[in-house]
């Protein structure tokens, strides 16, 4: 039964922690603008179709871009706003 109440305390306090961590991570956190490498993503999801996309990625970044097609439809369902 102990070891129980241990358990939820344990539980209780790693909760409280990922709480804190998130309050703390959100708080504010539009003051701070988008850097070099944020707005270079957000110019390249801003392409009028995936072909175009995938065109700008793979000649000006030289990756692979799969991270550029989720940031893209990323950005289609929740919008590119700073705020």
């Amino acid at each position: 039964m102990n070891l129980e109440k241990n358990k939820k305390k344990v539980y209780l306090i790693l909760f409280l922690i990922v709480i804190l961590g998130a309050t703390l991570r959100f708080y504010d956190l539009s003051t701070e603008s988008l850097w070099t490498d944020e707005m270079v993503s957000l110019i390249h999801t801003q392409k009028e179709n995936y072909k175009g996309l995938i065109d700008s990625v793979i000649y000006t970044e030289l990756m692979p871009p799969g991270y550029f097609i989720t940031l893209k439809y990323w950005a289609s369902l929740f919008g590119t706003s700073e705020n």
